[in-house]
C-alpha cells in the first residue's frame, strides 16, 4: 500500500483513544463579542469590542484546563491575528492553536499512551 493522505483521516486528530476527536478552532462572532461587551462595560465603560478564539476538541470549545499539573488554566486567543494581513503569520498564529488543542486532548481522561 502506498502513502495517500487523499482522505485525510490522520490530519488535526486525536489518536489517543478510539474516539479519534477532532481538532481545530472557534472564532467567535462579532454579534458574540458585541454581546460580551455590553454586559461587561457595566464594570468597565471604555471596554472595547474585541473577537477571542478557543481551541475546540470534538467540536467543543476548550476555554479552560487542567494542566499536567492539576492547576488550572485559561485558554484563549486573540481573533485579530487571523485577520492579518500577512498569510504566513496567520498560519503561524492558526498552528499556535492548533497545538495548544494537541496539548490539551493528550489531557483527556480517554487519552492513553502507548
Amino acid at each position: 500500500m502506498s502513502f495517500t493522505q487523499e482522505n485525510r483521516t490522520n490530519i488535526s486528530i486525536c489518536d489517543g483513544c478510539e474516539k479519534r476527536c477532532k481538532l481545530g478552532y472557534y472564532e467567535e462572532t462579532e454579534q458574540e463579542a458585541k454581546a460580551k461587551t455590553i454586559s461587561a462595560r457595566k464594570l468597565a465603560p471604555t471596554l472595547p469590542v474585541k473577537r477571542f478564539v478557543w481551541p475546540t476538541i470534538d467540536g467543543k470549545k476548550i476555554i479552560s484546563f487542567f494542566d499536567k499539573y492539576g492547576e488550572p488554566q485559561q485558554c484563549v486567543f486573540e481573533s485579530e491575528f487571523l485577520h492579518l494581513p500577512d498569510p504566513l503569520k496567520v498560519r503561524e498564529y492558526k498552528r499556535k492553536i492548533l497545538d495548544k488543542a494537541y496539548e490539551i486532548a493528550k489531557l483527556c481522561d480517554h487519552y492513553k499512551t502507548r
